[in-house]
């Protein structure tokens, strides 16, 4: 829910730092507070990850330092545990880069030049995009998925139209 609400007040409230205080205002915001929740983050969450779940044993490892990125480290040693797994990843993770940085779409030019808008008014209407998308998944789609014959039939559904 707290990523949704900033996914929605994020770019309107970027919008409002670059054009009232100055345009580089929206990264320095973000920047403090992403250094915040980095301080936070090391500051409150538990260190101990020593402690197996299933069967409350001590783990050992070989480093102390080591264990706070140990699930990272076995999450993405499990992407690449096969070639074919490790190509399909990197392959989308190039292709959402490259998409990402070379869309036209994406550059702070594209809606000066064609619709003429200010590039502060782009947070307002990413803000209105991402309230909608909020409001269709919150309220729309349970029935629309209830409608379509359950969450399989409308991927099918999905898939093939």
């Amino acid at each position: 829910a707290s990523t949704t609400v900033s996914w929605i007040i994020g770019p309107s409230l970027g919008a409002l730092l670059y054009k009232h205080v100055s345009p580089s205002s929206p990264c320095i915001v973000a920047s403090g507070l992403f250094l915040f929740n980095s301080v936070l983050a090391a500051v409150l969450l538990p260190r101990d990850d020593s402690l197996d779940k299933h069967t409350n044993i001590k783990k050992k490892h070989s480093c102390s330092r080591m264990g706070k990125y140990s699930s990272f480290l076995e999450n993405l040693k499990a992407c690449f545990v096969s070639p074919k797994l490790a190509s399909v990843v990197i392959s989308l993770l190039i292709f959402g880069w490259v998409t990402r940085t070379t869309s036209y779409a994406n550059m702070a030019s594209f809606y000066e030049e064609k619709y003429g808008i200010e590039p502060h008014f782009r947070g307002y209407i990413k803000s209105y995009q991402q309230c909608l998308g909020f409001i269709i998944q919150t309220f729309f789609l349970r029935y629309l998925l209830s409608a379509a014959g359950g969450e399989r039939r409308a991927a099918y559904i999905g898939a093939i139209a």
